[in-house]
């Protein structure tokens, strides 16, 4: 026996009409004045006491090039492909667990001011460069 099965479009509608539009400014309401000093005001400055973690992906990564040296010790031990295989290999994972982790910690941010027309924030990284970014382009990853 065949169960009934219907067309259900599950995705867009077929006019713009159906769509929705939001006001984003009645989202937020600031409950006090921003202190502005030569247009820019700092809304997140990374204390130097504050407990630091480790991004998740950092740990991904460490787990990710121990578990491939270890890979590259097993296949010298088990076939003796000779040194010249073992140590690029072996280096390789090392140059790309470096190259990984310096993606992703140099570009911690460790200050955002934002600036007074309020759409705009400049970031500070934390090798001491600088991006003026809208606030609406900013998107999580």
């Amino acid at each position: 026996m065949t169960p009934n099965v219907r067309s259900v479009r599950l995705f867009s509608s077929t006019s713009a009409a159906a769509y929705e539009s939001f006001d984003d400014n009645i989202f937020y309401t600031p409950v006090r004045k921003a202190q502005f000093q030569n247009g820019v005001t700092t809304i997140y400055n990374q204390d130097p006491k504050s407990i630091r973690y480790v991004p998740w992906e950092v740990k991904e990564t460490t787990i990710k090039n121990v578990l491939g040296v270890a890979g590259m010790i097993i296949i010298d031990y088990l076939f003796a492909p000779g040194a010249t295989f073992y140590t690029l290999g072996a280096a390789s994972f090392g140059l790309n667990w470096m190259y990984r982790v310096y993606g992703y910690m140099g570009n911690a941010i460790t200050r955002i001011d934002l600036h007074e027309d309020g759409k705009t924030v400049t970031v500070t990284f934390k090798t001491g460069g600088t991006a003026n970014i809208k606030i609406k382009d900013i998107m999580k990853r």
